[in-house]
């Protein structure tokens, strides 16, 4: 027997040689606050960091502290945590020691200290405490004002507990609460902590390919940034507006001074303006931050709840329409089944609106803390059940701050569920189907980026060239960085058509929907609406689509677009105005998007949607007569393109019959004899190959 225990007290040195080569994958000397532990000094307790060390403690019996940090742990792999504590005062039931595997205040697991040389090992789970191991005298413990080397040691199925080299406890080990450690003081004391390492191999961080671009983040300054925090920015989909939430600053609205969104706008030479706080309605006096802005700007989507006077009613997210007058008070957006338990929550919307990506605690779901879900868009103010967007996202611990880029595929968020260089990292993943909850393994974005600390809600605009982001580098205020994006980093490309809406004869501008659809279906892909007071429009357009697009608006009928996107290779800007032709006797309206193969009559489906938008106005207006009208340029002979002309006009016509009465409809081809522009190229002709309809009664 004696030979038994021998040979596994010797086992144990081995493994725990072995053990102290371990890579360091989180380390602390205190030379200042780069991993943002708390410091606060109430009546009750304190904490600092102070010349090289973390002072904490409590100023009287009866009362437990707790000051933690998260960082990514494997749990399953071997590991080894360490610190030097030293006691500088403390009454007769003063205590205090490391506390590992945290979830809350109601589950965790810690190794105490007396301040006369004793330990014990206990479970805190669900509020109730289960001593696992008790007070046990320490041999080798030193007195009050010299530090005391604490290890613990996780070794396959166990658990070692060191104090000054010697093991003085050995425990089974439990599966962790949580990734958080610290430490923890109870009834009157007052202890320094130092050299705080976790030591771990297997722990990999899988960083995106050449993370390293030689550029460095940058804060953006003092018209951004101030002694205040600044958090939660959002650039616009163009990158000229950038909004963000400011904790307390005197200028916010309310008594209080709570959060409220500001604004900036870009200047000509790309210099951030001084923010504006964007005011009533939108911010009151609760908390106020932006979710998502749609790419037309016209759209803001913010949390909370509003009363119909602007007050604040209740927990959830609202949307603000802009008009003439200033933005609207905000109306809510109900989400099916929502059912949040932590006391936060955030959320993204894709560029067309069509889904919302939201960072919860649902109970008794998910994979640990919070998690990411996704909604599909049922109408303008309402959302889906949240699904879970799985296992290859989420993690063990909290999953937050998403933002879905222009292409609604590339997808931000932060996590400390992974391996990383901080408490939380930003990570990149990839959605590789229709599905929603099937992606690419997630990556860090790099040191660049993620710092030793903490960092979350990335942003960026469509161009995907500048990221921007929170980082609490170093000194413990939150501050809006931004940082040239790494090519391996960027979201697929993306167009960003914008122009104006304007009548087409007066050309003036008109307040309307923007619709885009998908040829290859059919089915809408998103609605927009422009500017109330010049007509100004944005949408986005991912790659790899064929889309038409048209404004709309009672009256009249619109004259639309389209955009073959198969094959674009980077971000780009397209400008086209749109126009809508005000429905009257005499009005010529073009038909953009028909579309025939060269020299052919047979109309293509990818048509139909233009066809259908007539059937409709056709339907609405049952006394409506026209005539179609078909055009070419001035290659051929006369004949041939007469006869062409009108046999596409009649193809139309044909499709038409089907729905509408054959009585209301004529065809009519008219081959080059009506050029809008002279046949002297390539792009002049396009214009001129055309189909019409005229409105011959109404």
């Amino acid at each position: 027997m004696q030979h038994q225990k021998t040979f596994f007290f010797l086992l144990l040195f081995l493994i725990s040689k072995v053990i102290a080569q371990k890579t360091i994958i989180y380390e602390d000397f205190f030379v200042d606050n780069r991993h943002l532990w708390m410091q606060h000094d109430s009546p009750l307790s304190f904490s600092l960091i102070d010349k090289g060390s973390l002072m904490l403690g409590n100023k009287k019996d009866g009362v437990e502290f707790t000051i933690k940090q998260g960082f990514y742990i494997d749990s399953k792999a071997d590991f080894q945590l360490e610190c030097d504590i030293k006691v500088l005062d403390a009454s007769a039931k003063g205590y205090y020691g490391i506390i590992y595997g945290y979830l809350d205040n109601q589950n965790y697991y810690a190794f105490l200290l007396s301040p006369v040389g004793y330990c014990r090992h206990i479970e805190v789970k669900e509020s109730k405490t289960k001593e696992l191991a008790g007070w046990e005298e320490i041999e080798t413990y030193h007195e009050n004002g010299i530090n005391n080397r604490i290890v613990i040691q996780k070794m396959g199925g166990n658990l070692i507990f060191k104090v000054n080299g010697i093991d003085v406890l050995y425990e089974n080990f439990r599966n962790f609460y949580g990734m958080h450690c610290g430490f923890m003081v109870g009834d009157k004391i007052k202890i320094s902590a130092d050299n705080l390492l976790f030591k771990q191999d297997g722990a990999k961080i899988n960083v995106v390919e050449n993370s390293i671009n030689g550029y460095k983040k940058e804060n953006l300054g003092d018209k951004i940034n101030s002694s205040f925090e600044e958090l939660n920015p959002l650039i616009s989909h163009d990158g000229k507006t950038l909004y963000i939430c400011r904790k307390n600053h005197p200028e916010n609205i309310g008594i209080l001074h709570k959060d409220d969104i500001w604004y900036s706008q870009i200047d000509v030479n790309g210099t951030w303006k001084s923010l504006i706080n964007i005011g009533k309605p939108i911010n009151n006096i609760e908390n106020n931050s932006t979710i998502s802005v749609t790419p037309d700007g016209n759209t803001m989507y913010i949390i909370n709840k509003y009363k119909p006077d602007g007050s604040f009613g209740g927990a959830g997210i609202s949307y603000s329409k802009k008009t003439a007058k200033g933005w609207s008070i905000p109306r809510e957006v109900i989400i099916d089944g929502l059912k949040n338990e932590h006391y936060f929550a955030n959320y993204t919307f894709s560029a067309d609106m069509n889904y919302l990506i939201m960072s919860l605690d649902i109970v008794f779901e998910g994979e640990g803390e919070m998690d990411l879900y996704i909604s599909n868009k049922i109408t303008e103010s309402r959302y889906s059940k949240p699904i879970n967007l799985g296992k290859n996202v989420n993690t063990f611990a909290s999953d937050f701050s998403p933002f879905l880029a222009s292409d609604n595929t590339t997808l931000y968020y932060a996590t400390s569920g992974k391996p990383g260089f901080g408490s939380a990292d930003i990570f990149v993943t990839r959605r590789l189907d229709d599905s929603w909850t099937n992606w690419t393994e997630p990556k860090n974005l790099g040191p660049e980026v993620n710092a030793h600390s903490w960092d979350a809600y990335y942003t960026l605009p469509a161009s995907g060239e500048y990221a921007y982001f929170v980082s609490y580098d170093f000194y413990g205020s939150g501050d809006i960085y931004r940082i040239k994006m790494a090519e391996s980093s960027k979201p697929n490309p993306v167009l960003l058509v914008h122009g104006y809406v304007l009548d087409s004869k007066q050309r003036k501008p008109i307040s309307s929907e923007i619709i885009y659809t998908d040829l290859e279906n059919n089915k809408i892909a998103g609605i927009a609406s422009s500017n109330p007071i010049d007509g100004s429009y944005e949408i986005i357009l991912p790659y790899g689509k064929h889309y038409a697009f048209l404004a709309a608006r009672d009256s009249f009928y619109s004259i639309s677009d389209h955009i073959d996107s198969k094959n674009i290779k980077k971000y780009g800007e397209i400008r086209r105005d749109l126009l809508l032709a005000k429905i009257e006797k005499g009005q010529i309206i073009r038909l953009n998007n028909l579309f025939f193969d060269v020299d052919k009559c047979e109309l293509k489906p990818s048509s139909y949607a233009e066809l259908e938008r007539l059937v409709e106005i056709l339907q609405k207006y049952p006394d409506m007569k026209i005539e179609v009208m078909g055009h070419t340029d001035d290659d051929g002979t006369d004949i041939h393109n007469e006869k062409l002309s009108e046999n596409r006009a009649q193809s139309v016509v044909k499709y038409l019959s089907t729905k509408i009465d054959l009585h209301r409809l004529t065809a009519k081809g008219y081959g080059e004899s009506i050029p809008l522009l002279d046949n002297i190229n390539e792009e002049n002709k396009a214009v001129n190959r055309r189909v019409e309809f005229k409105i011959i009664e109404l």
